[in-house]
C-alpha cells in the first residue's frame, strides 16, 4: 500500500442477494485498474443469514484488497453508517457506495475517483448515473424512465441538490462532521440516502453530477410490473414529504399543506407535458404512478410509514 495515495472505501450494502453481488463484484474485477488510490472494498452484510460472506470468499484473487463485515440490525441506513464507520476506522479519505443490484462501466471506478481528486477542495461529494436494465423486453406501454431518471440534460460538473448511495462518491469528513448520519428511525422506508445528501448541503456541503461514471440497475421480472411501480412511486411520496418535514422541521399543518401542494402541481404538471409528447397508453401510466405519489404524499403527511425494504430481510 503506498502511503502518498489517498485512502478510498467502496462501500457494497448487501441483504440476501448473493447472485446480484456477484455479478457487481465480478463486474468491478473486470474493470480498469485504478492505482491512483489504495482502495479498499467493504461489503456489508445486512441479512442474519450472513450468506454474502461465502460470496467475499470466492474472490480470493480480487483485484483490490476485499473485506467484510456483518450488520445484523435490520435495515440499510444501518450498514450504510456501519459502513462509513469502517471508513473512519481505516482513515479513509473518502468513501464510495454503490448497490449491490448493479454492475458498473469498466471505467466507472477509474471515472469517479479521479474527478473526485481534481475537485475535492471546492466539492466534497460526486455523484454519477445509474441506467437500468431489464431481465427481459419492457413493455411497450411502461416508460423506462419511470424506473429510473436519466439526467440526460445533466452536464458534468453540473450542481445537485441531493445525491443516492447506488452511485456516489464523498469526502468521509462529511460523515464525521456535525451529526450527518443516515437516518436510523426509517429502517425500510426508503429515502434515507437522498435525506443524508439534503442535509449535507444544507450544511454547506456542494455536490456535483459527473455524467461519465456510469452503472447499470438490473430490473429481474418481479420489478417490471405497474404494481411494483406503483408501490415503488407511492413509497416516494411517503419518503418524500416526511424527509421534507424533517429538514425544514415543519409541525405545523398549513406547513406541511403548503409542501403538499407543491409536490402534487409538480406531479400534475409534469403528467400533462408527457400526455402532450406521448402517446396515450404511456401518459395513462404516468397519470396513474402520479397519483400514487400523490397519495404517498397524503399517507407522510398523516405520519405512514412503508415497509418497502423489510421484506428483503424475512
Amino acid at each position: 500500500m503506498d502511503n502518498k495515495k489517498p485512502r478510498i472505501t467502496l462501500a457494497i450494502c448487501t441483504c440476501n442477494r448473493t447472485e446480484l453481488l456477484t455479478k457487481l463484484l465480478e463486474s468491478i474485477q473486470v474493470s480498469k485498474p485504478c492505482d491512483i488510490a489504495n482502495i479498499e472494498v467493504l461489503v456489508v452484510d445486512n441479512h442474519k443469514s450472513h450468506n454474502a460472506i461465502n460470496v467475499v470468499q470466492n474472490m480470493s484473487d480480487f483485484k483490490y484488497s476485499l473485506h467484510y463485515i456483518s450488520e445484523e440490525r435490520a435495515g440499510v441506513p444501518y450498514a450504510r453508517n456501519t459502513a462509513c464507520d469502517w471508513c473512519v476506522s481505516r482513515s479513509g479519505e473518502a468513501i464510495i457506495f454503490v448497490d449491490d443490484d448493479e454492475v458498473v462501466d469498466e471505467y466507472w471506478l477509474v471515472k469517479l475517483i479521479t474527478y473526485y481528486l481534481q475537485r475535492k477542495d471546492e466539492v466534497s461529494i460526486i455523484a454519477g448515473p445509474v441506467y437500468a436494465y431489464f431481465s427481459r423486453p419492457l413493455s411497450k406501454y411502461v416508460p423506462d424512465d419511470l424506473y429510473r431518471k436519466k439526467r440526460s440534460h445533466l452536464k458534468t460538473g453540473a450542481s445537485m441538490k441531493s445525491a443516492a448511495t447506488n452511485n456516489v462518491i464523498f469526502d468521509i469528513a462529511v460523515y464525521q462532521s456535525r451529526g450527518i448520519r443516515f437516518d436510523e428511525s426509517m429502517p425500510f422506508c426508503g429515502g434515507t440516502d437522498n435525506m443524508f445528501f439534503r442535509q449535507a448541503v444544507k450544511e454547506g456541503y456542494k455536490i456535483e453530477w459527473l455524467k461519465e461514471a456510469v452503472c447499470w440497475e438490473y430490473f429481474d421480472n418481479n420489478r417490471m410490473s405497474l404494481l411494483w411501480l406503483l408501490r415503488r412511486y407511492y413509497r416516494y411520496g411517503v419518503s418524500h414529504i416526511r424527509i421534507t418535514d424533517r429538514l425544514h422541521d415543519r409541525h405545523r399543518v398549513a406547513g406541511l399543506f403548503r409542501i403538499h401542494l407543491r409536490a402534487l402541481m409538480k406531479i400534475y404538471v409534469n403528467t400533462l407535458k408527457k400526455i402532450f409528447t406521448n402517446n396515450y397508453r404511456y401518459s395513462m401510466v404516468y397519470l396513474l404512478v402520479g397519483i400514487t405519489k400523490s397519495f404517498g404524499i397524503v399517507g407522510g403527511l398523516l405520519g405512514l410509514y412503508t415497509h418497502e425494504y423489510k421484506s428483503y430481510h424475512d
